[in-house]
C-alpha cells in the first residue's frame, strides 16, 4: 500500500508472478502489465488479494506483442473504475486472461472488461469456478475481436450483467 499512483508497474521483461501477495490503496492503478519489445510474456497471480484502488486493479494491456495472464484464487475488489482489463488494442497476438477460482467484487464500473480495436490481437477472458459480483458493469466484450468464455461462474447483483458493444462476444 502507499500513495503512489501504482502499485506495479511493469513495462518489460517477459513474466511476472505474485504469490501470496496484497496490493492496495493505490489513486490509478494496483497492478499495470504492460510489456513491450518481446514476444510473449506472462502475468501470474495467485493466493493474493488486490483492492481499494481508485482506478483499476488489475490492466494487462501489452504493446506489439503477445501477453497471458492466469489469476487464481485471488480477490479483487473495492476498485472504483475497473477490476480487471484484458486489453489486446496495441498487441500482434492473442491477450488472454484466465481468471480462475477468483472473488471479484465491488468494482465501480465494469468487474471484467475485454477489449480489442480494429488493429490490434484478440482479448479472450475466460472465467471459470469464480463469482464476480457487485458492480455496475458485470463483463463487457467490447470490439471486434473482444472475447469472454464463462465455466462454471456466478455473475449476479450488477446494474448490467453481461454486456456486448463492438462486435464483442460472450
Amino acid at each position: 500500500s502507499g500513495a503512489a499512483a501504482t502499485g506495479i508497474d511493469f513495462t518489460s521483461g517477459n513474466r511476472l508472478e505474485l504469490h501470496n501477495s496484497q496490493i492496495r490503496g493505490f489513486s490509478t492503478l494496483a497492478v499495470s502489465f504492460k510489456p513491450s519489445g518481446g514476444t510473449n510474456a506472462d502475468l501470474l497471480i495467485e493466493n493474493s488479494d488486490i483492492g481499494d484502488s481508485n482506478g483499476n486493479c488489475v490492466l494487462l494491456q501489452p504493446n506489439g506483442m503477445q501477453a497471458a495472464a492466469y489469476i487464481t484464487n485471488t480477490r479483487i475488489h473495492h476498485c472504483s473504475s475497473l477490476g480487471i482489463r484484458s486489453d489486446s488494442q496495441f498487441s500482434t497476438g492473442f491477450v488472454r486472461t484466465l481468471l480462475s477460482k477468483t472473488q471479484m467484487f465491488s468494482v465501480g464500473q465494469t468487474a471484467v472488461s475485454s477489449l480489442s480495436g480494429s488493429g490490434g490481437g484478440t482479448a479472450r477472458v475466460t472465467i471459470e469456478d469464480s463469482d464476480v459480483s457487485n458492480s455496475n458493469n458485470g463483463l463487457v466484450a467490447n470490439g471486434p475481436k473482444a472475447q469472454i468464455i464463462l465455466n462454471r461462474s456466478t455473475i449476479s447483483g450488477h446494474s448490467v450483467g453481461l454486456g456486448v458493444a463492438g462486435g464483442g462476444v460472450i
